[in-house]
């Protein structure tokens, strides 16, 4: 693999800004004037260098982009609040990746293509502390974005226009949304027009025990690659609990949902989707086993098109479409925290996991994968983030290392 060495002043970025369901009302303005000269600004900047490697390829990827995102947030106005956010990811040297809209096919993929375009731009009505509605192009992060989610690992993230509604009464919370277009990470010519119903209803029994049912009815309705085979309707339920015994914390979680074709998708199949995962915190180190099914019949699998993918199944993303013959990953990993801190240092968080992957149809092996990433929060608006992925494939699924090194600011 090419040296790391890299000018790391260069690189400058943020963590984006994720919306809570029902966020608390901002300060009231006597008048809409003074609601939008009385609000605050958004400013995320992320500069990223990317490196990657691949077995079946001629040349290596490198690329260095700096994301910005720049916006607007009102103060509150009778209940009504407004945001305008524009995102723009620039080239710091030359393009030798494949965007995925380049047709620089001889490098491997760092899908970040240069582009300007209209981030977000809503308006939120929050009449009380039960009820928000959201209208306009928004984020949509549910759960923990296994389904739904921005894909802000990218640097251009996914967003929706659609409209929402959040309610909270008592230990019930619910979010329903209607979708009419997902503007994807691959820039707008590849962006998906959707008819899609998207809903979940969330009941925490216990202090430490929540059920969620989900339902996700994915219709797209234009040409593009993969958007007729990715309408489908998902039901599924999640259970999440957690307890503490002496001095460890422990979660447990279980997923399961079945998927069928849905609207324009005119083929016939289901599919099963199944996750078990076990988390123990114990002073400043955590420990996790996780495991996940995703069924397929040789010609039909579980999608999960609107998911932020990159969290799950490996960060060297090379499942990003589920295999037809379906994928079962084990994982395990153990995060450890920095005891100290220094004025330069507020935090250090290390992460190690391990992956071992194969076909849930006939169980052939695909692979397994090392995961390792440091992150270092320099203060409370900017983090350093240095990480690699290292994935030994097999036949028909080549090998392939990734390498990150990114700065990220956020006001």
């Amino acid at each position: 693999m090419k040296s790391y060495t890299i000018a790391v002043a260069s690189l400058f970025g943020a963590t984006a800004l994720s919306t809570s369901a029902l966020a608390s009302p901002a300060p009231t303005s006597p008048d809409p004037v003074a609601a939008v000269l009385n609000g605050k600004p958004i400013l995320d900047l992320r500069g990223r260098w990317e490196e990657v490697e691949q077995t079946n390829l001629s040349r290596d990827a490198e690329a260095y982009t700096l994301r910005t995102q720049l916006g607007w947030r009102t103060a509150s106005y009778d209940g009504f609040t407004g945001l305008v956010e524009i995102s723009n990811v620039s080239r710091l040297a030359a393009e030798h990746y494949n965007t995925t809209v380049n047709g620089k096919t001889q490098y491997p993929t760092v899908a970040d293509p240069a582009l300007t375009r209209l981030n977000r731009a809503q308006l939120d009505w929050t009449p009380g502390k039960f009820l928000n509605v959201t209208l306009g192009r928004q984020r949509i992060l549910l759960d923990d974005q296994r389904f739904v989610g921005d894909v802000n690992w990218r640097q251009n993230e996914q967003t929706f226009d659609a409209g929402r509604i959040d309610s909270v009464l008592g230990p019930w919370s619910a979010t329903y949304a209607y979708i009419g277009h997902v503007d994807r990470v691959f820039g707008d010519t590849q962006s998906w027009n959707a008819r899609s119903h998207i809903a979940n209803l969330s009941f925490k029994a216990t202090p430490g025990l929540t059920v969620t049912a989900f339902y996700y009815g994915l219709e797209f309705r234009n040409h593009l690659a993969g958007a007729k085979a990715a309408s489908t309707e998902t039901r599924g339920i999640k259970a999440a609990v957690g307890a503490t015994v002496e001095s460890w914390k422990l979660t447990y979680a279980g997923t399961f949902a079945r998927q069928s074709p849905y609207g324009v998708n005119s083929t016939h199949f289901g599919a099963a989707y199944s996750e078990l995962d076990a988390a123990a915190n114990y002073g400043l180190a955590t420990f996790k086993l996780e495991g996940e099914s995703l069924s397929g019949d040789g010609v039909h699998a579980f999608a999960t098109p609107l998911a932020t993918l990159h969290g799950f199944l490996g960060w060297d993303d090379v499942f990003l479409t589920t295999p037809a013959k379906g994928l079962k990953e084990v994982s395990e990993a153990v995060t450890l925290r920095s005891p100290w801190k220094r004025p330069w240092l507020l935090s250090d968080e290390a992460t190690v996991r391990h992956l071992d992957f194969e076909t849930e149809r006939g169980r052939s092996n695909l692979g397994d994968e090392w995961d390792m990433q440091n992150l270092a929060k320099l203060t409370p608006n900017l983090a350093l983030l240095v990480k690699y992925a290292d994935y030994k494939g097999v036949v028909g699924s080549p090998s392939r290392r990734k390498f990150w090194l990114s700065l990220e600011y956020i006001y």
